[in-house]
């Protein structure tokens, strides 16, 4: 059976480290690749062979809003999964509108 192929993009280094080793520890999947700012999650090939890319909505250099598009435009039905904090009807409005 395929193991499920994983991108984190966090901007906590710590909670990126935890939540690293869940995925590969406790959920068994692989993960392909991290990111810790828009830029660098953008110059990484390996999110788009992943199958689900979990992305920070509050990642450095310009928020994870930003990057989801980017990403759905290369590949309309790529998995997002929005990570957030926020609790405030805009934001989590923001992240349905995105596309996640």
């Amino acid at each position: 059976m395929k193991r499920l192929r994983v991108f984190l993009a966090e901007g906590n280094p710590a909670f990126r480290e935890c939540m690293a080793d869940y995925i590969t520890n406790d959920l068994g999947c692989v993960l392909v690749g991290a990111a810790s700012t828009c830029e660098e999650l953008l110059q990484q090939d390996s999110v788009y062979c992943a199958n689900i890319v979990l992305i920070d909505t509050r990642l450095p250099g310009g928020g994870g809003y930003s990057v989801a598009r980017s990403i759905l435009q290369e590949n309309h039905r790529k998995c997002l999964i929005a990570m957030t904090t926020a609790t405030e009807p805009l934001s989590l409005m923001d992240v349905m509108l995105t596309g996640f």
